[in-house]
């Protein structure tokens, strides 16, 4: 997979998470932070590679 396309996805993701993370309650938006911040931290570790 190329990266530019892994940016794209990441990218497009993280506006229709955000969009939808406004309507949500105070648990979600904590778990979808969480799942982010899980996907950012893994997507480096493999980009160092």
């Amino acid at each position: 997979m190329k990266l530019h396309y892994m940016y794209r996805l990441i990218g497009m993701g993280l506006v229709v998470v955000i969009g939808k993370a406004w309507g949500l309650p105070f648990g979600w938006k904590l778990l979808l932070t969480a799942f982010l911040a899980w996907m950012v931290v893994t997507y480096l570790r493999w980009e160092e590679k």
